[in-house]
């Protein structure tokens, strides 16, 4: 299916389906429009979603499913994120083998991509504004490649990575940009970066962040807030290649085993002008750290 200037109305959402667990359900979306998304029952755009309660049976995979070129505006704020009060979400794609999801555009959505049980993915060049969140990747999901993307004043986590399965992995952030923005409200909270497995022992396992920069991710509750957090100390065999966090209350929250923070090329990871640049948590063993710079922190 190939579409241009569609405009879907607020009154409903969009589901792609397919009926083949080995054959090709391929969507691909050109100037797709929603201008206004208001009812929170639904989502901009479903695919197989198991959140669906018109689905009463396990669902197979799609294959191939492509979506690109699509720009989803919806209503949320950060008032209404401090009350719990979630907008619908952008992208919501369950139960895909092979999907590319490239040049999307979110705006004042609730989450602007959200991925479950995915199996070789590419989400690439898109870019979220004022979303509850940005992607974020939950259970049971691998080999996904998150590239080139920017987010900007995300209410929570910028780029987000959770599940309390043992089989997310193989997950690459790469040439990532998260930016809280300099003078944001109170309301742009959480971290630019998160990793959190729910408590759950192996449950996250095998991400790697190269090249990735997260910025002003100062304003809100200090707890939660920071560039790259852990979230729990489940985690493990993390690595952050040439990464850096600029003007942050935390720069990196390490918690779990077998954490690796290093350079690669000619660069190195840096820490600068943040509140407390490098964290270790309990429960960590193994962890490597070398070649990093540490630049005008408060506290190194």
């Amino acid at each position: 299916l190939e579409s241009n200037n569609i405009v879907i109305p607020d009154i409903d959402n969009l589901t792609i389906q397919g009926n083949s667990p080995t054959g090709s359900a391929i969507f691909e979306a050109r100037n797709i429009h929603t201008p206004g998304l208001h009812n929170p029952r639904y989502v901009g755009i479903f695919s197989r979603s198991t959140e669906d309660s018109r689905n009463r049976t396990a669902l197979n995979y799609i294959n191939n499913l492509t979506i690109r070129n699509l720009t989803l505006i919806g209503s949320q704020t950060g008032e209404g994120y401090l009350a719990d009060d979630l907008s619908i979400d952008g992208l919501r794609i369950n139960n895909v083998e092979n999907l590319l999801v490239e040049n999307v555009r979110t705006s004042s959505v609730g989450l602007s991509i959200e991925c479950r049980n995915l199996n070789r993915a590419v989400i690439r060049n898109c870019q979220s504004f004022n979303d509850a969140a940005g992607p974020t990747l939950s259970n049971n999901s691998k080999k996904v490649i998150i590239e080139n993307c920017y987010t900007f004043a995300s209410y929570d986590d910028s780029f987000a990575c959770l599940g309390n399965l043992p089989t997310t992995s193989a997950i690459t952030f790469k040439n990532c940009i998260a930016d809280k923005g300099l003078k944001a409200p109170s309301s742009v909270t959480a971290s630019c970066f998160k990793l959190d497995s729910g408590g759950s022992e192996g449950g996250i396992s095998g991400v790697t962040y190269i090249n990735c920069k997260a910025f002003n991710a100062k304003p809100g509750r200090a707890d939660i807030q920071g560039g790259f957090i852990n979230g729990d100390p489940m985690i493990s065999n993390i690595k952050y290649i040439n990464c850096s966090a600029v003007n942050c209350h935390v720069g990196i929250k390490v918690a779990g085993s077998n954490i690796k923070i290093m350079s690669s090329l000619f660069h190195s990871c840096l820490l600068q002008n943040c509140d407390i640049a490098l964290v270790t948590e309990v429960r960590s063993p193994g962890g490597q750290f070398q070649d990093i710079s540490f630049i005008g922190n408060k506290q190194d």
